[in-house]
């Protein structure tokens, strides 16, 4: 019996094994979008700053008047300001260190709570038992929680020392980090490092060093602090 012979398989239509995408249907699907994917307005995602017409990712000049190296040398006196000046608890004296050293390294500070106050790690349910040479540590070195992150970040903003911009993603669920805008505050730290310390300060600085404190609390709270921008090199 005589069979017709079969198409070669060069001869056969093409079909690929991964399917083609289907050009109807969106190219991301809501769960997977990005908040650093750049997208258009008319796009599901979008990046709001609700309530401020400024560059929230701009670096504040004021950040200059406290560099990193003296937030180093100078560590205990920022500590005793907020502790003496806001009212601050040690633990969150802590949690606002932890936002000034952002602040002086990056100049932006917008970190989450789950970065500024982790987890504690878990310890041991048994008793210590010191070891033959143990020596007790001499200084306490303070931690922080997320409770007392928020609690002082509350406390600053009842004194009008920060403001916290709101940066969330219009999806539901798509809450990201905060900015925190610290202008006020290292102003207030500056000067208070001016009346313990021998340092010499730029030009600039010397009119809000000439302010007395309550000239100072009136203008931060009723929001008469003008801070100049940008402020010489």
């Amino acid at each position: 019996m005589f069979r017709s012979p079969t198409k070669p398989i060069l001869a056969q239509a093409f079909s690929p094994v991964k399917p083609c995408l289907n050009s109807q249907l969106p190219l991301f699907p809501d769960t997977v979008i990005h908040h650093k994917v750049s997208v258009s307005k008319n796009d599901k995602m979008i990046v709001s700053y609700s309530r401020y017409n400024c560059k929230p990712y701009g670096v504040s000049s004021v950040s200059k008047a406290l560099p990193v190296s003296l937030f180093r040398k100078k560590y205990e006196y920022i500590q005793r300001c907020l502790k003496l000046l806001v009212g601050l608890t040690d633990c969150e004296v802590e949690a606002v260190m932890r936002l000034l050293r952002i602040e002086t390294y990056y100049g932006n500070t917008y970190p989450k709570a789950s970065q500024i106050a982790p987890n504690p790690k878990k310890r041991s349910t048994g008793p210590f038992i010191p070891y033959p040479g143990y020596i007790p540590p001499q200084r306490h070195s303070w931690g922080t929680s997320r409770a007392s992150f928020w609690r002082a970040i509350s406390r600053l903003k009842e004194l009008g020392l920060i403001t916290v911009v709101n940066r969330y993603v219009l999806r539901p669920h798509a809450q990201i980090s905060n900015l925190y805008k610290l202008d006020k505050l290292v102003v207030m730290i500056v000067k208070y490092l001016a009346e313990h310390t021998g340092r010499i300060w730029p030009d600039w600085v010397g009119p809000y060093l000439g302010f007395t404190w309550p000239e100072l609390w009136k203008a931060i709270t009723t929001g008469s602090l003008k801070l100049p921008s940008p402020l010489p090199a």
